[in-house]
């Protein structure tokens, strides 16, 4: 007798449950490319970074990342709800249950930490919804065959995930190595004239020293902790070393480099620990210090108050310290400090002065002090100072790889073709630091006759540019027409000057019609653009930018190289980075 045709799972459940299975593996696998490609998300600030390297960010054993695991999950869950058509049954409904409550809690946890990130909420929710879908779509059997795909799959996953995984530790601990090595030999090299001068704050162990460790820290940086503990560790076994410390808290509460708080609590944690310094001594600093790095920086009124016995504190009195103008001051005198190096990020590590690069590296500031320390260095040595921060952002340019960067016709440009320096600056329209920059390369190339400027398209709008999560800067493809139009249209000086302004203008608070502004000012009628605009070959040219963008690995903007090296960093206040980093270029043989 033959069977009857298996019930069908009726059409809303399963467009729901094949919906939901898409949005929470398109929203994993945005957060595993973010962690392995270095892909801007849109929309997490500090949030998507702090989840995944906070508590529960990394998977026990192995400490990938708990995406890994998500999108292996979705994958392999969305597989068989497609191939069964949602008549997976009560084994994979299990599973879906289980992945409900593991959502659950990890919201609660996000809640609870106060930090959110969009993409793990859409994840968890298209988990929830998935698992709504399963028991609505029922089935009491448990089917062997849509458990097996579903495991198939997000096994196979999960290991080529493992696989990247290993590739990015492995490239990532060979470039440390390598930074290490540098270090290092620098460290060991005989000294010539250097500033002096350089010291932190709080030192601990030998007085004086011939060794000194000068650490920028952030008491929410997980690796900052770890390079704290390596740091007391060294101080136990040796009697020639001193370590003192900085802070670069990153929220802008007391930073004001920063616009946002990418570490929420890091100012109070830094205030707090002075705090307990000034009402208990450099004892009293310590045990706070201890106590704060314990907990990840993070803690709550409740919590503080509740280990104030323990830490030996009066309440009252470190409150009025911890919201006191001159915790405040401490914290921004050393912010400062760290603006002078030339910081950006946490931990900045400096021995004798010479910055430890490649600190990534297992046990690398124990190498490096043990290869100082055979050099037998004086104690005065331990007095140098780094360089200073437009020296430091010279000395990373140099360190870039040369990259080919791709020749094209027309666009906007100055200087000679063959010049010594070549600058190529990838920008969009709307997008305050792409103009900054700009101005700044323009100025530093008006004086000279060897350097050559090109402007290259990468709008964050997905109206041209499909590289980009979202659009960012709504018209940017049609501004980055118009001037890729006047380039052909206009006279090259009028050219140049439609570009300088539509950038000015372009930007938020600007004229509602920046492109008619900006004609205006340059010294003719937009309307002589038009055909221009709408050319195909126009549209090629920025096309053919934002396809040279991508080989290049951009992901964001401006993006500036000078001679075919990446510049890291040329923000800096007071400072026409650019123009030293263009003078260094033209300088070098």
């Amino acid at each position: 007798m033959d069977k009857p045709p298996p019930t069908p799972i009726p059409r809303t459940p399963l467009i729901v449950g094949a919906a939901a299975g898409m949005i929470g593996l398109v929203a994993c696998a945005m957060l595993v490319a973010g962690y392995l490609g270095g892909v801007w998300l849109p929309g997490c600030g500090g949030g998507c970074a702090g989840l995944a390297t906070g508590a529960g960010g990394r998977l026990p054993v192995l400490r990938w990342p708990v995406s890994y695991l998500g999108l292996a999950y979705f994958t392999g869950a969305l597989a068989a709800w497609t191939v069964f058509r949602g008549r997976t049954g009560r084994g994979c409904r299990w599973f879906t249950r289980l992945a409900a409550v593991v959502s659950v809690l990890y919201l609660f946890l996000m809640g609870w930490n106060a930090g959110w990130c969009g993409y793990c909420v859409a994840a968890h929710a298209g988990s929830l919804a998935l698992w709504a879908a399963s028991e609505w779509a029922g089935g009491r059997a448990v089917r062997v065959r849509p458990m097996a795909v579903a495991l198939g799959v997000a096994l196979l996953v999960f290991g080529a995930l493992g696989m990247a995984e290993a590739l990015v530790r492995t490239s990532a601990a060979e470039r440390a190595e390598g930074a290490l090595h540098d270090t290092t030999r620098e460290l060991v090299k005989p000294a010539g004239p250097s500033r002096t001068g350089f010291a932190g704050r709080h030192a601990r162990g030998a007085s004086p020293a011939p060794i000194r460790i000068v650490v920028f820290m952030d008491y929410q940086c997980p690796e900052c902790k770890r390079i704290d503990a390596e740091a007391a560790a060294i101080l136990r076994e040796r009697d020639d070393v001193s370590v003192s410390l900085r802070h670069y808290p990153f929220c802008k509460d007391c930073n004001a480099n920063l616009d946002t708080c990418p570490h929420p609590n890091a100012c109070w944690a830094a205030r707090a620990a002075e705090a307990a310094g000034l009402i208990a001594g450099e004892q009293g600093f310590q045990r706070m210090h201890d106590w704060l790095f314990v907990r990840g920086g993070g803690f709550t009124a409740p919590e503080l108050d509740a280990a104030l016995p323990g830490l030996g504190l009066d309440r009252a009195k470190l409150a009025a310290a911890m919201n006191g103008p001159e915790t405040l001051a401490l914290v921004r005198g050393d912010v400062s400090a760290g603006e002078a190096v030339g910081l950006r990020q946490t931990p900045m590590i400096f021995i004798n002065g010479v910055e430890l690069r490649g600190w990534e590296a297992p046990g690398a500031l124990r190498r490096a002090v043990e290869a100082l320390a055979a050099t037998n260095p004086a104690t005065g040595a331990a007095d140098a100072a780094p360089p200073s921060a437009i020296d430091k952002y010279i000395a990373d340019w140099l360190r870039q790889p040369v990259r080919p960067i791709p020749l094209r016709a027309g666009g906007f440009a100055v200087g000679p073709a063959d010049a010594r320096v070549r600058v190529v600056l990838w920008g969009g329209f709307g997008e305050p630091f792409t103009a900054e920059a700009d101005g700044l390369i323009r100025a530093a190339a008006a004086s000279r006759t060897d350097v050559r400027y090109e402007f290259r398209h990468f709008p964050f709008d997905q109206a041209c540019n499909p590289a980009v999560p979202r659009t960012r800067h709504p018209g940017a493809c049609a501004l980055a027409r118009a001037d890729e139009a006047a380039a052909s249209a206009v006279s090259p000086d009028r050219a140049r000057a439609f570009h300088a302004a539509l950038l000015r203008l372009a930007l938020p608070g600007g004229p509602a019609d920046p492109g008619g502004a900006a004609a205006a000012e340059a010294g003719f009628d937009a309307s002589i653009l038009t055909t221009a605009i709408a050319s195909p070959a126009t549209e090629a040219v920025i096309q053919g930018d934002i396809i040279a963008a991508r080989s290049l690995g951009i992901t964001g903007i401006p993006m500036i190289f000078v001679n075919g090296r990446l510049v890291p960093a040329w923000r800096l206040e007071g400072w026409n980075a650019l123009a030293r980093i263009i003078e260094a270029a033209a300088t070098r043989p």
